[in-house]
């Protein structure tokens, strides 16, 4: 049918933002620009990917906070935005779509789906031990976060 459903511009040296039109591709599942040096505050038409899966935008360089628009992205599994430079809460509403029961692994938090729980965010990573310059949290994690930070970042799989 032509139409794009992953967008993998995985560790290319980009920079810039995100073009707001990215929002226009409906038919995306999955989108993997970590590792860049893209930055600028994350967009909130990507809410519009209803379809959305898998959002990797870690190791860039965004500021701000995470949108709560993203809490409509109910396909949503997986959203790493940990190596960037946001603050903030991550949302109620995108904690909401994370499963009530999860496992631990060594001091990290992982999230797996079970059949009798409709919540299907498997994977969170943020910042949230990171801190700024007055030695605040960059990132507050209301829900089970994998945390990360430049001394002990997360392991992605690619």
């Amino acid at each position: 049918s032509g139409l794009i459903e992953v967008l993998n511009l995985h560790n290319n040296n980009m920079d810039g933002t995100i073009p707001t039109e990215l929002g226009h591709l409906v038919s995306l599942k999955k989108i993997d620009l970590g590792i860049n040096y893209i930055g600028g505050t994350l967009p909130t038409e990507l809410a519009q990917l209803t379809n959305l899966q898998h959002l990797a935008l870690y190791q860039n360089q965004f500021v701000g906070m995470v949108p709560e628009e993203y809490s409509v992205l109910t396909d949503l599994t997986t959203l790493l935005v940990d190596n960037n430079d946001l603050i903030g809460a991550i949302p109620q509403g995108v904690c909401d779509l994370m499963p009530s029961r999860n496992e631990q692994y060594q001091h990290y938090n992982n999230f797996d789906k079970t059949e009798d729980d409709p919540k299907i965010l498997d994977h969170l990573w943020a910042d949230c031990f990171d801190t700024q310059d007055n030695g605040e949290t960059k990132i507050t994690c209301n829900c089970e976060c994998r945390c990360c930070t430049k001394t002990y970042p997360c392991k992605h799989h690619p």
